[in-house]
């Protein structure tokens, strides 16, 4: 029914804007309330076909005085045909109002749910929302904490959308995915493509940092160093630029070269704006 229709747009949008605000349940409880586009057509259907029923009932106890009423009800069932026709050759919102659905609830922290919506539109649907949906799929599975599904989702992304503006985000989820499961040295390799050939400097560094990190969880200091270094020389991002310098002196601490890990942490303990940083620096220093 038209009504019906109008309630679930409403619907929709106000669950939007309740994500958009942060208002998580309420956006849940909107998008809830929108009927099935199916449920809208065979509501619109059963109208149309009670109108015409009536109709045909009561026309023939109307006389020539009735053509007014005769010529409300044409008007009303034609108005309502045409209102069917349109709803059936309009776009289904099923599979996005789903992706919305997901996104809440991956925000609530039930990503279990969300990977369910997520995977059914990515292998039923097509085009960006497919899309869409592929990639916040893997970002259900990372949540859930199942890293193995999560790369290997994300590699079949990569596979399907190889010209996708995502890449570089499901790249980074399959670093993060073997990080977190202690798989150092394959997420070196997972993070070379953006350390190497990413456009987008804060990216570009970010991963830098990450794989210097990795090489010091594999005690191999001299690359952990010459990743930190190249973020510390930098003045793309000076936060980062001196975290990675905090971490250049840890690694010719852990390397026993006390006096480089002093007059590094010397000077860090100077310049750091971040109370918690300079805090760390100081420890670093006492200890060297």
């Amino acid at each position: 029914m038209p009504e019906m229709a109008l309630v679930a747009f409403l619907s929709i949008e106000a669950g939007d804007a309740f994500l958009e605000a942060g208002m998580l349940q309420e956006a849940l409880q909107s998008y809830r309330l929108v009927p099935s586009k199916e449920s809208l057509i065979a509501k619109q259907t059963e109208k149309l076909e009670s109108l015409t029923k009536t109709f045909s009932e009561r026309r023939k106890d109307i006389g020539v005085s009735g053509f007014v009423w005769t010529d409300f009800y044409e008007r009303l069932i034609r108005s309502s045909r045409s209102q069917l026709e349109a709803l059936k050759e309009s776009e289904d919102y099923s599979d996005p109002l789903l992706v919305r659905r997901g996104r809440a609830l991956l925000l609530l922290k039930r990503p279990f749910e969300a990977w369910l919506l997520f995977e059914r539109v990515a292998n039923r649907s097509q085009g960006s929302l497919a899309e869409a949906a592929h990639l916040n799929w893997i970002l259900a599975a990372k949540e859930l904490g199942r890293f193995p599904q999560a790369i290997a989702i994300a590699e079949e992304f990569l596979l399907t959308y190889p010209n996708s503006d995502s890449i570089n985000s499901a790249l980074n989820l399959i670093a993060d995915s073997l990080i977190e499961s202690h798989r150092f040295g394959e997420a070196i390799v997972a993070l070379e493509k953006l350390c190497r050939d990413s456009v987008e400097s804060d990216l570009r560094f970010a991963s830098l940092f990450r794989r210097g990190q990795c090489y010091m969880r594999l005690a191999n200091y001299p690359s952990a160093r010459s990743d930190f270094t190249e973020v510390h020389e930098s003045a793309e991002n000076p936060p980062l630029g001196q975290k990675s310098q905090l971490w250049i002196g840890i690694s010719h601490f852990l390397e026993r070269n006390y006096e480089s890990a002093a007059d590094l942490l010397q000077n860090l303990s100077e310049r750091a704006v971040n109370i918690e940083l300079k805090g760390e620096a100081l420890y670093r220093l006492a200890c060297s």
